[in-house]
């Protein structure tokens, strides 16, 4: 938690039958009294994970392999914090901001940097788990000599990574970009939808889509 710097955390657990997940908004003082709660809930089957509550300038990067984590901090995301979740299979938060981020660009981050590191795309969103350190990853793959795998952190350096500065501004030009280009669109569907003599001018039409100068 002091790793990912935030005050508050959803807390999800997984329920091992039904596979839907009971969640829980907490403080770090109320997680650790939680503690014994959450260890009987996990030996019971259930997998427990967290995420920053509300909004934060955090993606998650997950199912990563050791080079990539090197290669992400050879080439300017190093993670806030590092967790092996099952033996050589990793999760990383990676750090872009202090200030909060919006959703949309929290995904479009954790997708380019899933995709470049060879992480699991259909986990890059912006609201994704991942899983709380000290407790067992129950998914029965993992299974050996009848005992699950902890999951262990890492490292939980905690700072911002340093190429965060520059890819925050490539993905906001680039819904910029998709923005323009879907305005461009919606005129164009509204030109070609006003026809002379249906009681629509397409001048007018296409007017309402353009700001006032004044």
């Amino acid at each position: 938690m002091t790793a990912l710097g935030v005050e508050r955390l959803l807390v999800g657990i997984r329920d091992a039958q039904t596979g839907l997940m009971m969640h829980r908004k907490w403080s770090r003082a109320e997680l650790e009294r939680s503690l014994p709660w959450l260890k009987r809930m996990n030996a019971r089957g259930n997998d427990i994970y967290i995420r920053p509550d509300g909004d934060h300038g955090l993606v998650l990067v997950d199912d990563l392999k050791a080079d990539a984590l090197e290669r992400m901090q050879r080439e300017g995301y190093a993670p806030a914090a590092i967790l092996e979740t099952s033996p050589g299979n990793f999760q990383a938060w990676v750090k872009l901001s202090e200030a909060p981020l919006s959703v949309a660009v929290r995904t479009r981050a954790a997708q380019g940097l899933a995709q470049h590191y060879g992480g699991d795309l259909n986990s890059a969103d912006g609201k994704h788990y991942g899983r709380l350190a000290g407790f067992t990853n129950r998914k029965p793959q993992h299974t050996r000599h009848n005992r699950q795998p902890y999951v262990l952190a890492q490292a939980c350096p905690g700072t911002i990574a340093r190429a965060a500065a520059a890819y925050l501004q490539q993905i906001a030009q680039g819904l910029d970009k998709e923005a323009e280009e879907q305005e461009r669109r919606e005129r164009r569907e509204v030109l070609q939808s006003a026809r002379p003599g249906a009681g629509r001018d397409p001048i007018q039409e296409y007017q309402l889509f353009v700001p006032m100068e004044f």
